[in-house]
């Protein structure tokens, strides 16, 4: 029976490639880590003494950010280290219509809370933007049932919830 050897001699060539195949999916995960730690660094600079933040992130890059407090136009400016965001979860009685402008620009939304926001029917254009809205809530905010009826036809795939009941998720 013939007994299997490995070559006394590898070439640099076979060397390298075997090293550069390893190393790729280590940096691949490095780099993610890096992110994920940037995101939650993000995070912790919104908390302050009447605001705060807390952020989940799932499997495929999901993340789900909650607000609460008084934040401000800047806070909501930090959600680009966010492209994924799916939840939003905001109710903040400081948050107007101005920053549902800034809020309407990240399209990943699937369901967004903004109960209690000072937020009324001029906003409904910016919230008609996030076309892939599955869920929303603007229960006490002084957005009209006219307002939320046009809303609702802007978008006929959403759940639109604009009366007192059980909260989000």
């Amino acid at each position: 029976m013939k007994v299997f050897r490995l070559p006394r001699r590898i070439s640099i060539r076979t060397l390298l490639c075997v090293v550069l195949i390893s190393s790729l999916p280590l940096a691949l995960i490095g780099n993610r880590l890096n992110a994920h730690r940037t995101q939650l660094s993000i995070v912790d600079s919104m908390q302050s003494s009447d605001a705060n933040a807390h952020a989940s992130y799932h499997f495929g890059d999901a993340w789900y950010l909650q607000l609460y407090g008084n934040h401000s136009s800047d806070s909501l400016e930090k959600l680009d280290a966010f492209p994924n965001l799916v939840k939003l979860r905001a109710p903040c009685p400081s948050l107007s219509n101005e920053d549902v402008a800034i809020i309407s620009e990240y399209r990943s939304i699937q369901m967004l809370d903004l109960r209690d926001a000072s937020i009324d029917d001029a906003c409904i254009a910016d919230l008609a933007n996030l076309d892939r809205l599955v869920i929303l809530w603007i229960n006490n905010t002084e957005i009209s049932d006219a307002g939320a009826e046009r809303l609702a036809k802007m978008l006929p795939n959403c759940d639109i919830r604009n009366s007192s009941g059980p909260g989000p998720w």
